[in-house]
């Protein structure tokens, strides 16, 4: 039997497509994260737009540049005191006024000494963290989920593949994507824990409380120690300018500190917010749409669906060689044991035919002589009639089996050519197994059809052919002996004839392949191909030596079909 598509075939199939697709998933890979690099940038920067619309903490920025405007303020206020501490002619009002300014300078040493708003850095540091966060998530995704791509080839909805890549990794990976964008508000918006906001809200108070202190002074109690109008008039409006910087403190300070220890925010605004973000299909129009991805898609499944069509032409033709050659090896089986029937068939005919009832009368012997002859006679017409039918009917058989054995080959190939996608598949994910076991099931049914269509050709053999060959030796052998004895040429004549037609029958056998099993007296008995009378010890003869042969025996394809039956010593 021809084998189809050969190991080494299957192997080098295997090894083209498993680099036709690690080639295929790395560019696969590479162009959709491209992709999804510049989608994935628009989802994020919709999501760091979320989190700044939610963004309490930010407000808390403000303290920095607050805090920087007053240590200005202070600044240019000691300076303009201590360039005008001199014009001062009441010592009183130099010694509050130089208090002031050494208050002031206190308080500018308490100033966080930052060069840079932590609280902004802090800020950014968070939302660029997240927004990494959520990239490393999204690129985890596709790649996990680059390798579960279809690898089916034929009719593929492109659209159906990117949709659901974009599925598996925007819903599927949507709670971790979820849980980032809420803690990171949480952790914007939890403002009672920001030790950086409450430094420099210490940093207000501490400076109102300073001013506080200089704005019990009391200039109308001072007037009577102050002489000069002027001093007088400057002295007011320092007092001035610590009250209303005191003032602003205060109100400032009021209006951080509820900014700082109390929030309004809630997982409420989360949820409302991340819906916003979560609706990625104007996502999945875009990619769809990109005519790079998809071309690239289709050159790949063009690509494998050439080698899937070499496969299925080659399977398809094999497959056709090889149910042609075992029909025809099934069919070259039983021609030959369909040959030899007809050919008995035809002999045992002719043998009738010549033993026609006017030579019965032309003999003109004795009762017993003609009984005997009649008794062939009658025999070989009874063969003959039998094996006509039964070669008929065998024939018959052979064709329906013929019949039969066709369809299930080709039932088998159909069916092999119909799934062979599926096989294909699987070799693309790496497997040979399915398609090999799927050749080792059609090599057991060629196997198993040739070995029906033997048994049922050794059973006609052994059942109805050669069985009726073996009845006819026996009387053949009971038969011609007593013949022989006679005189007469008219019966010699005859056992003549029936010899010739005997032996013309065995040479037919022989000559059709089938071999004889022919004992020999003296033989050792053999079990294989000789059933065994046995009788009592014979002079001559050893325990298990044939003593006469009664038939013989048939063996077809070297297996035994019909036993000899010899007579052996005990």
């Amino acid at each position: 039997m021809n084998e189809f598509v050969k190991e080494q075939e299957l192997d080098n199939i295997l090894l083209k497509l498993l680099v036709s697709r690690k080639n295929f998933e790395e560019k696969l890979l590479e162009l959709i994260m491209k992709l999804l690099e510049n989608e994935s940038s628009m989802f994020l920067f919709g999501f760091k737009r979320e989190i700044e619309q939610h963004n309490q903490f930010k407000e808390l920025e403000a303290l920095y540049y607050f805090s920087e405007d007053i240590k200005e303020v202070y600044s240019k206020c000691i300076d303009i005191f201590n360039k005008n501490a001199g014009r001062f002619k009441s010592d009183e009002i130099k010694e509050i006024l130089n208090g002031i300014i050494w208050s002031l300078e206190n308080i500018l040493n308490e100033y966080p000494k930052e060069c840079q708003n932590k609280i902004e850095l802090e800020r950014i540091e968070m939302v660029s963290e997240a927004i990494q966060h959520m990239k490393d998530v999204i690129k985890e995704s596709i790649q996990r989920h680059i390798n579960h791509i279809p690898s089916g080839f034929l009719n593929i909805e492109i659209s159906k593949l990117i949709e659901e890549l974009l599925r598996q990794v925007f819903e599927k990976e949507g709670s971790s994507i979820k849980d980032i964008y809420g803690y990171t508000m949480k952790t914007l918006n939890v403002l009672d824990r920001r030790i950086e906001g409450r430094k420099y809200i210490n940093f207000i108070t501490s400076a109102r409380k300073n001013l506080d202190t200089f704005k019990s002074i009391h200039v109308d109690t001072m007037m009577s120690n102050i002489h000069e109008s002027d001093d007088i008039e400057a002295f007011k409006n320092i007092i001035a300018i610590i009250h209303e910087l005191s003032n602003k403190l205060s109100n400032k300070e009021k209006e951080l500190y509820i900014l700082v220890n109390e929030s309004v925010f809630s997982t409420i605004t989360i949820q409302q917010s991340y819906d916003k973000l979560k609706d990625h299909n104007h996502m999945i129009e875009r990619v769809m749409k990109n005519e790079d991805l998809i071309e690239f898609i289709i050159s790949f499944q063009d690509n494998k669906l050439r080698i899937f069509e070499k496969l299925a032409i080659e399977v398809s033709d094999e497959l056709k060689k090889t149910v042609a050659f075992t029909l025809d090896e099934i069919n070259d089986q039983s021609i030959e044991v369909q040959y030899l029937s007809c050919q008995v068939v035809q002999a045992l005919k002719q043998a009738h035919e010549q033993l026609s009832e006017d030579k019965f009368k032309r003999i003109g012997d004795s009762e017993e002589t003609t009984n005997l002859i009649r008794i062939l006679a009658d025999t070989i017409k009874l063969k003959y009639e039998t094996l006509k039918e039964k070669d008929l009917a065998y024939i018959i058989n052979k064709k329906e089996d013929f019949i039969d054995y066709e369809k299930q080959l080709m039932d088998f190939s159909v069916d092999f050519n119909n799934n062979l996608g599926y096989y294909f598949e699987k070799m693309l994910a790496g497997s040979k197994e399915q398609f090999i076991n799927i050749k080792e099931a059609f090599s057991r049914l060629v196997y198993l059809l040739k070995e029906q269509n033997l048994k049922a050709d050794g059973a006609y053999l052994k059942t109805d052919l050669l069985f009726e060959m073996v009845t006819l030796e026996e009387i053949v052998k009971f038969c011609l002996p007593k013949l022989k004895v006679h005189e007469k040429e008219s019966v010699k004549e005859l056992v003549q004839l029936i010899e010739d037609c005997y032996l013309q029958i065995e040479n037919k056998i022989k000559h059709s392949g089938i071999e004889m099993i022919e004992p020999n007296i003296h033989d050792k008995f053999n079990g294989k191909e000789q059933e065994i009378i046995l009788v009592e010890s014979v002079e001559g003869f050893k325990k298990g030596e044939i003593v006469a042969v009664h038939t013989k025996g048939y063996k077809y394809k070297n297996i035994p079909v019909v036993r000899a039956n010899v007579i052996a010593a005990k």
